[in-house]
């Protein structure tokens, strides 16, 4: 069938999806994705999720609605508390408990998600192409990209595909009413568009990127109903959430006017932002492939692609390709625009989300009426199939998704940190003074003092604040590995010494103080250690460890009505930690004693 073109778009009745290209394009995509089932929880699901005493409680459920999804956690500069997301909030607690508190349920829940999304892309492909062939490819390659990866497979962005599969189900309910001019059409519309808010803050573009396709595709394809009631529903929908964020995190952005908008790199594409355009590029043309000509190659073909848009859009008025161009650039602009250059990575798959149906269409529009043309495609998505599969099994734990990063970064000095610290968690949960831990706090040592070796070959091309941020992660995990490897006193000394060394030159740090109370405490210096807690605490008073070593130090002092409220609220904030029921236990045995 041909896509998209003058005779079509006179055709004003929407076709009906079929069932099986439906069936097709939820199988293969539940198929490539089946990976998810088997993964745990990493990155940041170990804190949003498995420490998170707002996400396991039912109870909460207004707390997730009317605080930040951070908002367990005091910001240390690093997790971003501009997040008000309280639909995915209360879906993640959803997942939990039909999980049992296990990774099972939510990845399921994320999978289930992407193949919804991938439904309704076909289903938006459709609507715009009146071509069945071209909205099957169209879908196809959405769901199978090998950026959608991490969305499906990181708990934690489930707010990708919610928010993309809302965005997706808006999108059809505002063409249809453009189609029928029905009010039930546009009641639904905004009601999407507000879900899709509530889901994630990048959903404010969706009104812009309607209006561009509509803009692209013509007049003819519609009955043109006055749009401005829709737009000014739009309008008073954002108006509302605005003021909601205001009320939540005090002000529209939050914490996001926190974030580094400037990687710092001395060259003039990156210090433009221009190098975000390039990476998004290289991450849509040549997913999983790294090296400095991959993304040359991969600007060629951008290239060779919106060439053929406008040579189509010029030879046979076909306009969905680049109203699918123009869906992927307006989408992609949270990319461009908010970036983290302490995060090591400054443009994640995921951001990729929504833009995609636009390159997805975009490329069934051009390739699908054509008999080599689906050729390619075919050629293109079992590639994609294949990169999905393998990227996906980094997924599995969070050892193995730290490893994958370094493949991927090797110059990355926030990612070897990340494998340095990984490492030292893996040799704290292991037996006391075992030759397992022995051989992993080497292992952790080896990767710390590499790092910083790296460091110091990278400082020069690093923004002075993140090069002594990671200073301080290096030497923080370095006194960290000091204190689990002590052996004797000297060894405590010596950690005791780094950290009164860190303290002075990271005056007032959270991370810092709560490392040099613990040295403290292995040193008997319970005065000490009890004065540091305390100052870590005002920092942040609601962190589990820092709570358990101040009651811990307290018990020591023989002052259990002191230790219990500490302890019991360290429980409360993370209950599934045998060491603190352990102790609790203790202290409720003494004071009954008494």
């Amino acid at each position: 069938m041909r896509a998209l073109s003058a005779a079509s778009l006179g055709e004003r009745v929407i076709p009906r999806s079929r069932p099986r290209d439906l069936w097709l394009v939820a199988c293969i995509t539940a198929l490539v994705m089946s990976r998810a089932l088997t993964a745990g929880f990493v990155a940041d699901d170990l804190w949003l999720i498995a420490r998170n005493p707002v996400t396991r409680d039912p109870s909460n459920v207004l707390r997730l609605v009317t605080e930040p999804m951070w908002g367990f956690l005091v910001p240390d500069g690093y997790l971003q508390p501009g997040y008000w997301r309280p639909l995915s909030s209360v879906l993640l607690m959803l997942g939990w408990c039909l999980g049992g508190g296990g990774a099972l349920g939510l990845h399921a829940l994320c999978l289930a998600l992407h193949v919804a999304a991938a439904c309704m892309a076909y289903r938006l492909a459709l609507v715009l192409s009146r071509s069945a062939r071209v909205a099957l490819f169209a879908g196809l390659l959405f769901a199978l990209h090998p950026a959608q990866v991490e969305p499906v497979m990181w708990v934690s962005a489930i707010s990708d595909p919610l928010g993309t599969l809302l965005c997706l189900t808006a999108a059809v309910g505002f063409f249809r009413w453009l189609t029928t001019d029905g009010h039930a059409a546009a009641w639904r519309c905004s009601v999407w568009f507000a879900l899709a808010l509530l889901t994630k803050e990048s959903a404010v573009t969706l009104p812009l990127l309607l209006l561009l396709v509509r803009a692209c595709v013509g007049r003819r394809l519609v009955r043109s109903p006055n749009p401005w009631p829709l737009l000014l529903g739009a309008a008073a929908i954002l108006g509302l959430y605005f003021e909601a964020r205001i009320l939540v995190l005090g002000s529209v952005l939050g914490g996001g006017e926190g974030v580094v908008v400037d990687p710092g790199a001395p060259t003039l594409v990156k210090s433009t932002g221009l190098d975000q355009p390039l990476l998004m590029v290289h991450k849509l043309w040549l997913p999983g492939l790294s090296g400095s000509v991959a993304p040359s190659i991969a600007l060629v073909f951008a290239v060779a692609w919106l060439g053929a848009a406008l040579l189509v859009w010029r030879r046979r008025r076909a306009r969905l390709p680049l109203a699918g161009i123009a869906w992927l650039v307006v989408a992609a602009l949270p990319m461009v625009l908010m970036r983290d250059s302490i995060a090591g990575d400054k443009g994640e798959d995921r951001f990729l989300n929504l833009g995609l149906w636009g390159f997805a269409v975009s490329l069934g529009a051009l390739l699908a009426p054509l008999r080599w043309g689906r050729i390619v495609l075919v050629i293109l998505l079992g590639s994609y199939a294949v990169v999905s599969w393998q990227a996906s099994a980094a997924w599995q734990n969070q050892l193995e998704f730290v490893q994958f990063r370094c493949v991927q970064h090797p110059r990355s000095v926030a990612w070897h940190c990340e494998l340095a610290r990984t490492h030292l968690d893996r040799a704290s949960s292991l037996g006391w003074a075992t030759p397992a831990q022995t051989a992993q706090l080497a292992l952790a040592q080896r990767t710390y003092l590499s790092t910083r070796e790296l460091l110091a070959q990278e400082r020069h091309r690093l923004p002075d604040p993140e090069a002594r941020w990671l200073d301080t992660q290096l030497e923080l995990g370095l006194g960290y590995h000091d204190l689990l490897a002590a052996r004797s006193e000297s060894d405590i000394t010596r950690a005791v010494q780094r950290f009164r060394l860190l303290a002075k030159s990271h005056e007032g740090d959270f991370r810092v103080l709560t490392g040099l109370g613990v040295a403290l405490g292995l040193a008997r210096d319970l005065a000490g250690a009890e004065r540091a807690l305390r100052a870590a605490l005002r920092i942040q008073p609601r962190h589990a460890e820092a709570l358990f070593d101040l009651g811990r130090v307290l018990w020591m002092q023989h002052r259990p009505d002191e230790a219990l409220p500490y302890l019991e609220e360290a429980l409360a904030r993370n209950p599934g930690d045998p060491k603190v029921r352990e102790l609790l236990d203790q202290v409720h045995a003494g004071l009954r004693e008494r």
